[in-house]
């Protein structure tokens, strides 16, 4: 353990951790939450009725069939 902490110490850097967590969640979040937020919460309020109109028909949401599919590379 004290090798591992010795020859990489930078994976467990509070700085280093900070900084990703900036980059890769705070920082889009607060871009979704300006979105969210423009013109008077408009986007906010379509999502919240669409979430509203999704649960209260979700007892109709039915599968006809399936079909599955190899992805190709």
């Amino acid at each position: 353990m004290k090798n591992c902490l010795a020859t990489i110490p930078w994976r467990f850097s509070t700085e280093r951790m900070v900084k990703e967590y900036t980059r890769r969640f705070y920082l889009p979040a607060a871009l979704k939450g300006r979105l969210y937020a423009a013109e008077g919460f408009r986007l906010a309020r379509e999502m919240q009725e669409h979430k509203g109109f999704i649960r209260c028909n979700w007892h109709q949401v039915y599968f006809k069939g399936q079909r599955v599919e190899q992805l190709r590379n």
